[in-house]
């Protein structure tokens, strides 16, 4: 019973997520540049960069004025991260609730729903995942990023483990 409980909670968590994560990038770029329109697509599809195709989940897309600074472009594509910060603090404190096992169960599965949105964005190496365009921007290696966001979310699990036995 409970597995089929974390399936019917793990889809909407999903799309939930990619939802956030898609409109945390349009948010940022319409308060720190002169976004003139956007599209958003909420549906797996493929992007062109580069005369290349590569596989999105979802995406925005935005026009803009004039180019944004190196600080602005980092400011959103990193984005996202804000939300997967808050989902390693929230995953663990699930062991301080008193929620009923299905309510509790739909707690970890959202949250972990964040971790596994900041472990994916992590693990990307494409020329259009979020890390590696923001570390383009700032001129850093990616790695620092994308370990920076590995080290966050096996915390997160740790913690809750920690805390739940």
């Amino acid at each position: 019973m409970i597995y089929l409980y974390v399936l019917i909670t793990l889809i909407p968590s999903f799309f939930l997520w990619l939802i956030m994560h898609e409109l945390s990038h349009l948010f940022m770029a319409r308060a720190l540049l002169d976004v003139t329109k956007y599209k958003i697509k909420l549906y797996p599809h493929r992007v062109e960069y580069d005369s290349q195709k590569f596989f999105r989940w979802a995406s925005v897309e935005y026009w803009i004025n004039k180019l944004p600074s190196p600080k602005q472009q980092f400011a959103v594509s990193m984005a996202p991260r804000i939300m997967n910060i808050v989902a390693c603090i929230m995953l663990p404190l699930g062991a301080l609730l008193s929620f009923s096992t299905l309510y509790l169960v739909a707690w970890y599965v959202f949250w972990a729903s964040g971790l596994i949105d900041f472990a994916y964005g992590s693990l990307g190496s494409s020329a259009v995942c979020d890390t590696m365009k923001a570390a383009r921007a700032i001129d850093v290696n990616s790695g620092i990023i994308k370990i920076f966001g590995l080290i966050m979310v096996i915390a997160s699990v740790l913690i809750t483990l920690i805390t739940n036995t």
